[in-house]
């Protein structure tokens, strides 16, 4: 009997124990400045949880990002995201305040960020809120109030702080950021004497000092002026400089290599040549970033000890507005010391060469490289100019379109070498390319096997590629390919993948004629070609 009522004791017991409520925590801070705000909101959430019959059983956290968009919040997606594909396992999400939810310019984007919760069964509380959540009509009015409270908080920080910045800056102290190439960030007290060098990540820690820039070491100052001088005195563009740079082991601010946007951005740098500027461009919170026009500039001078004179300067940025006056026959008299120097031309070549143009400026004044390598009368061999055994490629060629047109005569039909488009006219209607392709043994980026780049065509109707073995010592066999089965600007013929190209393989040279018209009017019959896998 006493066994009995103790166990009815222990049952009545459990019936009473209350079952928590599973919950989930949504929790976010702005700056590194905060770093006990996220530990004070989680403390808040679980006194409230607890005091609530909650357990937090999941806890989404933006550490370090603006409540302004919604931008790097990956937490705030990804909560998003598990309610709308139906993966959270709780009820609710407690958040700190309306301002750690967001702080949105839009009230109403936050009040849609609820509203998916919502819709899918899941409460969003607001845990240090003197109002309850609870969708009545004093609580949405709170809320929305407070909601733009939030918003208008930040635009009112915004707003102060742009003006202390501005302040700041037209004493010629520095706002922020790192210290351009060739100069360097000091700190400096209240009265502006200097205290110590700033390094690459360091900032200052009492709120009355302030950075001024200074010149840095003489080996960066040094370049800075040479990369003027190639620029003013030497006419270099801005990329062959890049490479230039890139080629003597030179390393920009961040230790990679030049690009042209780093030499644009030294090149129009005024704080080079002794003057401060600052709000270039400048932010808005409901437009993003804003590019101010020169008269809202803040330009302070003889703020900074010059590395370059301003005459130099000055030049430069005529260079830049006006950009390079040649005259085609200038651009074509580049073009053709180039070839007398190396013997060939290329746009890999022209890239590395110190003072040729970039083969886009001939892009664009002659509408093509080709083009403009007729002008000069260069004719173009198809790739043969980067193989290490290009003499030898270069002679199989030319003997392969002497066999190729060795009969005058075929079917009543003459075979004829197109010396000006680099092709071969069979029946007057059809254009074959030919082209030698030597092996290419496997490296970093390319793959063992035959490339074959039909981008560097002249337009034609058929490609006759002839593979080279892989010792490059002979020619290996034949394929007659219709051009249009080839989408891509290039292709690389393997071991593995030719196989699929039997089809167009020739036994020998001799038939190349007849092949060619029966596989063309196959083709045309049928009007099917094959995709080739690339």
């Amino acid at each position: 009997m006493a066994s009995t009522i103790g166990k009815s004791r222990s049952n009545n017991s459990k019936s009473i124990e209350p079952v928590f409520r599973r919950v989930a925590q949504y929790v976010r801070m702005s700056t590194d400045h905060q770093r006990y705000s996220i530990e004070s909101q989680v403390a808040a959430i679980a006194e409230y949880a607890l005091c609530n019959e909650m357990t937090v059983i999941k806890t989404y956290a933006d550490e370090g990002r603006s409540g302004v968009t919604m931008k790097g919040r990956e937490a705030l997606k990804s909560l998003i995201a598990d309610v709308q594909n139906g993966r959270a396992n709780f009820e609710a999400v407690l958040v700190y305040d309306v301002s750690r939810w967001g702080r949105f310019q839009d009230a109403d984007e936050s009040a849609y960020y609820e509203f998916i919760c919502k819709s899918a069964g899941i409460s969003v509380i607001y845990c240090a809120e003197l109002f309850e959540n609870n969708g009545s009509m004093l609580a949405t009015m709170i809320k929305v109030m407070k909601r733009a409270m939030a918003g208008e908080y930040s635009r009112e920080l915004s707003a102060k702080v742009a003006r202390a910045h501005r302040r700041h800056a037209e004493l010629g102290f520095h706002q922020g950021g790192p210290a351009n190439y060739g100069l360097r960030r000091v700190l400096v007290d209240a009265n502006n004497k200097r205290k110590m060098p700033l390094q690459h990540g360091e900032a200052k820690s009492l709120q009355g000092d302030r950075v001024i820039l200074v010149k840095g070491p003489n080996e960066e100052t040094d370049l800075v002026r040479e990369i003027f001088r190639l620029f003013t005195d030497e006419r270099m563009p801005q990329r062959k400089i890049a490479r230039h740079l890139n080629a003597q082991g030179f390393t920009n601010r961040r230790g990679n290599k030049w690009s042209n946007t780093n030499i644009v951005n030294m090149l129009q740098n005024e704080k080079y040549a002794g003057t401060f500027v600052y709000c270039r461009t400048s932010w808005s919170l409901a437009e993003g970033p804003i590019r101010n026009s020169a008269d809202k500039w803040i330009r302070v001078e003889n703020m900074i000890e010059p590395v370059i004179d301003r005459k130099t300067y000055n030049t430069a940025q005529l260079l830049l507005k006006d950009g390079w006056t040649y005259t085609d026959n200038e651009l074509l008299d580049y073009l053709t010391a180039s070839w007398c120097v190396t013997g060939y031309l290329s746009a890999p070549r022209m890239y590395k060469s110190r003072f040729t143009p970039t083969p886009v400026t001939y892009r664009e004044r002659f509408g093509s490289l080709l083009n403009a390598y007729r002008l000069i009368g260069y004719r173009t061999v198809h790739l043969y100019r980067y193989s290490r055994c290009r003499d030898l490629v270069r002679y199989l060629h030319r003997d392969l379109i002497c066999q190729l047109t060795s009969t005058s005569e075929h079917h009543g039909e003459r075979i004829i070498f197109d010396s000006e488009r680099q092709v071969i006219c069979l029946a007057r209607t059809l254009a074959v390319a030919v082209v030698v392709l030597p092996f290419l043994p496997r490296n970093n980026t390319v793959r063992p096997g035959w490339k074959m780049h039909f981008n560097r065509l002249e337009k034609c109707d058929a490609v006759l590629v002839a593979r080279m073995n892989k010792e490059n010592s002979a020619l290996l066999d034949y394929y007659l390919f219709p051009r249009e089965i080839f989408q891509k600007p290039s292709h690389c013929f393997t071991d593995d993948t030719i196989g699929r190209f039997s089809q167009f393989k020739l036994i020998s040279t001799s038939n190349f004629y007849r092949f060619a018209r029966e596989k063309f009017s196959a083709l045309e019959e049928t009007d099917t070609l094959p995709e080739p896998s690339c």
